[in-house]
């Protein structure tokens, strides 16, 4: 891939760069800031039973601690 002297200074700097593949267009964006946002990403698949259970005890543990559970 070729890019012009923009490209590649926004590349250096971090910043996203919108590029179009055949009729796609895409951005390109550095590993290492795609890494940054990826665990921002919404994730839509079921949770595990860990997570339900991790999700369950932190609940009741906060409603334990304001005093909502006798």
């Amino acid at each position: 891939m070729i890019l012009t002297a923009e490209q590649l200074d926004a590349v250096e700097k971090g910043e996203p760069v919108p590029v179009t593949v055949g009729h796609t267009e895409c951005l390109l964006i550095r590993k290492d800031r795609f890494r940054s946002v990826r665990p921002l990403t919404y994730d839509a698949s079921d949770w595990t039973e860990d997570e339900l259970s991790a999700v369950a005890e932190q609940m009741f543990d906060e409603l334990d601690q304001a005093g909502k559970i006798p």
